[in-house]
């Protein structure tokens, strides 16, 4: 469907979205992934139609967050994960993860749903508890020099010039050296 601003929303396959390669600059995937039949494959296929330097941002249930262990939610279906394990999943795919994030502290309960409770949640959450929230967001780029799954981590070496410096002389086939000249 298609509003005044051009916006247009669709139900796709998840390894076949209808768009063309190097679509899009940003894309939010939220509860996309712990719902995908193949991760790798709705990855490859989101890595496929954003731009070169585009971002992405991923929001999943946490894994050690209280919601993702209730089934009276929607987050309690699927599988959860935690930054580590998105952070790994997007790399691996071709994507250079920059930020994350941790949100949604308030517990699944109905009566603490009221804006000054859950506001305070939210607070105490962010401070005390960072690793327990409802939701983990991880912000990646695509990168075009990065080769999806290879991580190559080396010591960076002195570059060898030669054995003898550029200030000594050196002999020519004639006897001479040059600083004679």
């Amino acid at each position: 469907m298609q509003n005044q601003r051009g916006v247009m929303t669709c139900l796709t396959e998840d390894d076949r979205l209808p768009f063309s390669d190097a679509t899009f600059d940003h894309i939010l995937c939220v509860h996309a992934i712990e719902e995908a039949a193949h991760v790798p494959t709705l990855l490859r296929e989101l890595w496929r139609v954003t731009r070169p330097e585009g971002r992405i941002v991923i929001v999943a249930s946490n894994r050690a967050g209280l919601w993702s262990r209730s089934e009276k939610v929607p987050f309690g279906s699927g599988r959860p994960y935690s930054k580590t394990q998105l952070r790994a999943v997007l790399t691996q795919a071709g994507f250079q993860p920059t930020v994350s994030s941790n949100a949604l502290y308030v517990p699944p309960m109905t009566r603490l749903a009221k804006p000054r409770i859950a506001r305070g949640f939210e607070q105490f959450g962010e401070v005390v508890w960072p690793s327990f929230s409802g939701l983990v967001l991880v912000e990646a780029i695509k990168r075009l020099y990065a080769e999806p799954g290879s991580v190559e981590r080396g010591l960076v070496r002195r570059p060898s010039f030669g054995a003898s410096p550029v200030a000594n002389p050196v002999a020519n086939p004639l006897g001479d050296t040059q600083n004679e000249r």
